[in-house]
């Protein structure tokens, strides 16, 4: 033991923060997207290691010409590599609500899935399966990755 004198030892990077989740897609966006006042974000750094948590729920989305996958914008680091997300709770989504969450290398967006169907495969939650009207599309998730 080198009584924390060793480099790799230091605890120096450690942060606390809150982002924003945000409701967005791989293609076109939402026209609009307003959100209830429950919605947080919040992390913890340390090293490149973060860990999140949050709670999203829309209260009115126009779809306009959105495409594209659904994903959760505003993670506060990018990632480095794949990383798996837990969600607790997902309700009050369309069609196919998210049963499971990524966070792709390169990413500060979390990529959702879906097996509400019961198939052989995930498959990605898409702009027909987000709701549009008042306390809709609740999601909690938590998980860890590591920032590039």
């Amino acid at each position: 033991a080198t009584s924390g004198t060793g480099t790799s030892e230091l605890f120096d990077d450690y942060e606390e923060g809150s982002f924003t989740a945000t409701l967005t897609t791989s293609g076109t966006d939402f026209s609009s997207v307003t959100y209830d006042a429950v919605v947080f974000g919040s992390y913890t750094k340390v090293g490149n290691v973060v860990h999140i948590q949050l709670l999203m729920q829309t209260d009115a989305v126009t779809k306009g010409s959105a495409s594209g996958n659904v994903l959760i914008g505003g993670l506060p680091f990018a990632a480095d590599g794949t990383a798996p997300l837990a969600l607790a709770t997902s309700k009050d989504w369309l069609a196919n609500y998210p049963t499971r969450a990524y966070v792709a290398d390169g990413a500060t967006t979390i990529s959702l899935l879906t097996n509400a169907n019961n198939t052989a495969d995930d498959e990605n939650v898409v702009v027909a399966d987000v709701k549009t009207l008042a306390n809709d599309n609740t999601l909690r998730l938590s998980g860890t990755y590591r920032a590039s």
